[in-house]
């Protein structure tokens, strides 16, 4: 498996982060799941199945929290793996545009669409291995599953 600093790319673009927390919206949103719905459009918190196709495949599940909802963010800042630096951080208006750069020359750049309970994004990375530059394209299709994060955390 090939490590470049935030990236499995067996996995080619697991979102940057692995972290989950956070509560899912019940069926009367609470104040924070309102302002979140008013800061990205209509985005739903909660657990997501997301399906992998490109150059790499997989599938796995991510917790979309209130406070990434709120702040208007595709990625929470706080979960980036070390060497990362955000460009760009934007998921508002049902659209997704983030870029960041990292370790070996790193830089990855997500752009796409969500709806309430769905998102589509297209992610392409580019990085140097063995001294040279590799380009990585991918599709993460996520479909909304539960509220409940799961695991204790939502």
């Amino acid at each position: 498996m090939l490590k470049t600093g935030f990236l499995r790319v067996a996995l080619v673009l697991p979102w940057l982060l692995g972290a989950c927390g956070g509560q899912g919206v019940a069926n009367t949103a609470t104040g924070a799941e309102q302002r979140g719905q008013g800061a990205t459009g209509s985005l739903r918190s909660g657990l997501y199945k997301i399906v992998q196709t490109g150059d790499g495949g997989g599938e796995e599940e991510r917790c979309i929290t209130n406070e990434i909802i709120a702040a208007g963010q595709y990625i929470a800042v706080k979960d980036l793996q070390p060497g990362w630096k955000i460009v760009r951080n934007r998921a508002s208006g049902g659209t997704v545009d983030l870029e960041a750069t990292g370790p070996s020359k790193g830089r990855i750049v997500y752009s796409g669409s969500y709806t309430a309970t769905s998102f589509t994004v297209d992610a392409v990375m580019t990085f140097e291995h063995n001294g040279e530059m590799m380009t990585m394209k991918n599709r993460e299709t996520g479909t909304f599953v539960s509220a409940d994060c799961g695991k204790g955390e939502g």
